[in-house]
């Protein structure tokens, strides 16, 4: 491992900074109410609520008045009179928790919510409405987390415990609220779709043919599918962009024509509609569609039905996913989803929820396998050019025990199994839309974002996955199977803040219809993200920084399951308030499939071995402890990062203090980390050496330790934000310094904040000077090749440093080109 080695005469600093107030003294008013808010009046100094000199109008509770402003508030509070109206939410939660109280904000960009946004660190009610003793005391989430052994988090933290402390940010803070506001609404249905479908039919609407300037259409349908088996080549329609499953379609000879309605016997069709009048029959509408077609799943044997293969005392299982989503972006920006969770299904939010590595590969491999990426390329892909086919994935197991399984994404360019890798040779799940998907957006997506589009034709992508979804749990439902299925959105969330402004509607809409058709009533459900939002002027808060490592996770169990299995249910409970990660999940979703593993004798003795393990001391002991645990077993209070699998630079779990970012210690951290990129960058000889061109935040402070290690503790963590030039990168990384001998050591990988561009990862266009290529006041070295497209002015030199051109002739030189067009693609030059 390459270490660095700070000068003997640097100590590290063990001095932490003062804490600043992130609160304004200026007052709120707020303009609109939320939820069963009234007015109130109450005396100074009384505890009523009724007679008052002291008047206070607001949709919370006001700090001035002695009594609360909302009829469901929890308590009252005495203040001194005069003091301005601060607004604070109402607790909903049926443990005694206090709310952490909200700093200031303008109401206007937090009208979006449909009820009170204090529960920063507790689910809402399973009920609606105000929340009461009888309503606290009837509500049938399953059993409270309120115990002895299992006591909520303080208000200013999110997880308190000896293996974890994270703090309890606000949603709305004044740190992100700068960055937050309404995304525009998106159109797709402008016109509207002419044709569409229903779970075996197309439908026709005849009558919108004028909106797409014809008097009359005629449609008819082409069955298209997956060449099964390895890519092949055919002159007949197949598409193919070099990635074996999903891209290569073939279409059926004939269309066929259709009035009003149709029933449709194959999975995929394409729908043409023309204008019969016109003199070429003019195509004025193109869309895809596709259907669940019956068919056996892959774990049954020949003869014998799904139902013979699958335990009655199993649930289905249905993970919906939405990619960079944090759990505080949740609460800003999809407030109708949430509450559908929380208040609808009685969802237990998994507040310790920990990302494990930077983007959604590596945080959903373990998901999907139990194993880390470094484990999967042992196991089974050993390189990019490698299928995932005889990886094990977690749906085959589903699969052998007569589980139906499907697997289905959007944005299919950069799908999780297919962006820089080659997917699969055969079809992974018995359902999976990825070829509806790959060919809609390759020729109908538009209204496009940085990377994903958010249209194919007059729907929204999102709603074109969510409708086979539907359809799929729907024909599960009808045919009484047992299922295993992933549905994972991108398009309206991986690359803005505000994106799910848009997407939060269809979520509620689309779990409302899965839970019309009455399935939850034998499915676990999770609704999930893999990281907080990656890109963007909020990561350059230390909020967003903690908020891309801290997902968004619910669970959501039947009701019957919460009544029979209460001791599984209650570490459930618990479990809200420990760190956990996608690996628990993973074994969770495995005893699904046996619900014996629930039993309250078996959770006990699993939760018995777990807390053994965890009270192993030494370096043999940590070994024992197990990096999965499942959600219904006692995860000990004691489980740190490295107990979880989460490597220091994504782990939310530090006592980290501000540090300046001039000092000496943090400058060496962040010199060590620019080193260290370098030697990455130096095995690809067109990349420039990156130059540190500021540190934007740092963070001193270490993991919290159990003890177990006497060397831990001379060692200190230093997280920062710094920025390199050439290109602006943005980059996150974590140092770990040792105390007395100065050796540094990364922690964990280093991580980029913002967008490659046409930086491509620190290997931009060198120097468009015909005799220099510096960076930095630095020479490459001669003879290094360079990107094509700067290849004209990307000569070899030979000057020996001394003899570099100055600087202003540099810069003016470059300013010239740039002007002129010359070197308009590349970066800029040379960077002071």
């Amino acid at each position: 491992m390459n270490v660095g080695t700070l000068p003997p005469h640097h100590a590290v600093s063990t001095n932490s900074p003062k804490s600043v107030s992130r609160h304004s003294s200026a007052p709120v008013t707020l303009t609109r109410r939320i939820g069963n808010s009234e007015p109130c009046s109450a005396s100074p100094g009384s505890s009523g609520g009724a007679t008052s000199s002291t008047s206070c109008s607001a949709a919370a509770c006001c700090t001035d008045c002695t009594s609360c402003c909302r009829r469901d508030c929890s308590s009252a509070e005495t203040v001194r009179p005069g003091r301005k109206c601060t607004p604070r939410m109402p607790s909903t939660d049926d443990d005694n928790e206090q709310a952490a109280g909200f700093t200031e904000f303008p109401v206007a960009l937090l009208y979006r919510s449909q009820f009170a946004a204090s529960d920063l660190h507790r689910p809402a009610t399973a009920t609606a409405g105000p929340t009461t003793a009888s309503t606290r005391s009837s509500r049938s989430s399953g059993p409270s987390s309120k115990s002895s052994t299992c006591p909520p988090p303080p208000a200013a933290w999110l997880l308190d415990t000896a293996g974890c402390r994270v703090p309890a940010h606000q949603p709305f803070s004044r740190e992100v609220m700068p960055m937050v506001y309404d995304f525009p609404t998106i159109t797709c249905a402008d016109p509207p779709p002419l044709v569409r479908s229903n779970d075996t039919h197309l439908l026709l609407a005849a009558g919108l043919a004028a909106k797409y300037n014809a008097s009359s259409v005629a449609c008819c349908f082409t069955a298209m599918w997956r060449v099964r088996g390895p890519r092949w080549q055919d002159d007949r329609g197949v598409l193919d962009d070099g990635v074996a499953y999903g891209n290569d379609i073939r279409f059926a000879d004939d269309c066929v024509p259709f009035n009003d309605s149709i029933a449709v016997p194959h999975e995929f069709v394409r729908v043409t509609c023309t204008d019969p009048a016109s003199p070429e029959r003019r195509e004025v509408y193109l869309d895809y569609f596709g259907f669940v077609p019956v068919r056996r799943p892959r774990g049954a044997s020949a003869g014998a039905s799904a139902r013979e293969h699958v335990s009655e005392d199993a649930l289905s299982v249905l993970v919906v996913g939405m990619d960079s989503l944090s759990r505080l972006n949740m609460i800003r920006k999809m407030p109708k989803t949430r509450a559908f969770l929380e208040r609808r299904l009685a969802a237990s939010s998994m507040l310790g929820y920990n990302k494990v590595e930077d983007n959604t590969f590596p945080n959903l491999v373990p998901l999907l396998s139990g194993l880390s990426v470094p484990e999967l390329k042992k196991a089974c892909w050993t390189n990019s050019t490698t299928h995932f086919d005889a990886c094990p994935w977690i749906w085959k197991s589903f699969n052998a025990k007569g589980y139906v399984s499907m697997f289905a994404e959007d944005t299919a360019w950069m799908g999780l199994f297919h962006y820089l890798s080659r997917g699969f040779v055969n079809q992974p799940t018995d359902y999976d839309p990825r070829p509806l998907l790959y060919i809609g957006e390759k020729h109908l997506a538009r209204g496009g974002g940085n990377n994903a589009q958010y249209c194919i034709g007059q729907r929204h992508q999102i709603e074109v996955l969510f409708d086979y979804g539907l359809k799929f749990v729907r024909g599960m439902a009808t045919q009484r199977r047992k299922f295993f299925s992933v549905i994972w959105g991108t398009s309206l969330s991986h690359d803005l803040l505000n994106q799910p402004d848009e997407a939060d509607a269809m979520y509620e809409r689309f779990l409302a219809d899965i839970h019309d058709t009455g399935v939850l009533n034998s499915t676990a459900l999770v609704f999930l993200s893999d990281h907080g939002l990656r890109f963007g002027n909020v990561l350059k808060t230390y909020q967003g920084h903690l908020e891309n490592m801290l997902p968004t996770m619910y669970v959501v169990l039947p009701d019957w399951v919460r009544r029979r299995y209460k001791q599984a249910v209650k570490h459930l409970q618990c479990n809200r308030h420990r760190l956990l990660t996608v690996y628990d999940l993973h074994r969770t979703l495995g005893h699904m499939t046996d619900l014996s593993t629930l039993e309250d004798e078996r959770v006990l003795a699993d939760s018995d071995r777990v807390r053994r393990a965890f009270s192993s001391k030494g370096p043999q002991g940590k070994r024992r402890r197990p990096r999965a645990i499942g959600l219904t077993t006692a995860i000990p209070s004691t489980r740190t990062c490295q107990d979880a699998g989460i490597p220091t630079n994504f782990c939310a779990c530090q006592h980290l203090t501000k540090a300046q970012p001039f000092e000496v210690d943090v400058q060496f951290a962040a010199a060590f980390v620019v080193r260290e990129m370098n030697a990455l960058l130096s095995r690809s000889p067109q990349c420039w050496n990156a130059s540190l061109d500021a540190v934007l935040d740092a963070r001193r402070g270490a993991p919290l330790r159990t003890g177990d290690l006497a060397e831990d503790a001379d060692e200190r963590e230093y997280q920062m934000r710094l920025r390199t030039q050439p290109g602006n990168a943005l980059l996150s990384a974590a140092v770990r310094v040792h105390v007395k001998t100065g050796r540094m050591q990364l922690a964990g990988s280093i991580g980029r904040l913002n967008a490659y561009g046409n930086t491509s990862w620190l290997c931009p266009c060198p120097s468009s000077l015909p005799s220099l290529r510096l960076i930095s006041f630095r020479l490459l070295p001669p003879g290094a090749s360079t990107p094509h497209h700067c290849g004209r002015f990307a000569t070899a030199s030979k000057r020996p440093p001394q003899q570099q051109t100055p600087i202003v002739i540099i810069l003016a030189i470059n300013k010239v080109l740039l002007w002129r067009g010359v070197s308009r693609d590349c970066t800029p030059h040379l960077q002071l």
